[in-house]
């Protein structure tokens, strides 16, 4: 009977340790008492529990790693679309620049002409001339235009008759110091011819007075023609 009792005391200590337990009290000891003569001491049990609120720091902290994850891959997608969008931008100016240098080669293939080929498309342009030009001597132009093979690389001279004004002179520098130099050489043999002209031809100076003096880069070129706006325009398209 003393053990039935004892059972029965144990039962309802447990259940009230687990009811004190879901109502958030923190039963850590329960004494239980002698109900019978027999048993002269003070037996103890104890029952250990999970601290209320242990649970939901755990989840918490779950969440809170969860969270610190996310937000590390977010950062990680962040950095790999932005290496991607430098990569592509850096591609772009790479193509940016091939086109440049293609459209720049393109051009310098349109200008490097010989002085030859230049002289002889404006010459076809008959419109320009009164008299159909012929080509003449280096050495001739060397001595009109006070030049010397040491100013240029490439040379073409085409002239008409005596008895007009009208001449061309296609020449390309040996370096950019040298422009200068060739085109006060044509500046004085303009010069000349119009001083020339005016005593015996004077019907020619308006066309000396309004000669073309063109000039693209290393390329010099000196037209006297009868048509001279028009022949500037065709000098103009050859560069």
């Amino acid at each position: 009977m003393k053990s039935k009792i004892i059972a029965l005391t144990l039962s309802a200590t447990l259940i009230l340790t687990a009811f004190l337990t879901s109502c958030g009290k923190d039963v850590k000891e329960i004494e239980l008492d002698n109900y019978t003569t027999e048993l002269t001491t003070k037996q103890t049990i104890e029952f250990t529990f999970p601290e209320v609120g242990s649970t939901a720091e755990t989840e918490s902290e779950s969440e809170s790693e969860s969270e610190s994850e996310s937000e590390s891959e977010t950062e990680t997608e962040t950095e790999t679309e932005t290496e991607t969008e430098s990569e592509a931008e850096s591609e772009t100016e790479t193509e940016k620049k091939t086109e440049a240098t293609t459209v720049t080669a393109v051009n310098n293939a349109k200008t490097e002409k010989s002085c030859s080929e230049i002289a002889t498309a404006i010459v076809a342009d008959t419109a320009c001339f009164e008299e159909q030009l012929e080509e003449s001597s280096v050495s001739r132009a060397e001595l009109l235009f006070g030049i010397s093979s040491t100013d240029y690389s490439d040379i073409a001279y085409y002239v008409a008759s005596a008895a007009v004004a009208e001449e061309l002179l296609v020449v390309k520098a040996a370096d950019e110091s040298k422009v200068k130099t060739i085109v006060n050489g044509i500046t004085e043999r303009k010069n000349a011819q119009i001083s020339d002209y005016a005593d015996y031809v004077p019907k020619e100076v308006p066309k000396l007075e309004g000669a073309t003096i063109y000039t693209d880069g290393l390329y010099v070129v000196f037209c006297v023609a009868n048509d001279n706006s028009t022949a500037s325009k065709t000098i103009s398209a050859q560069f």
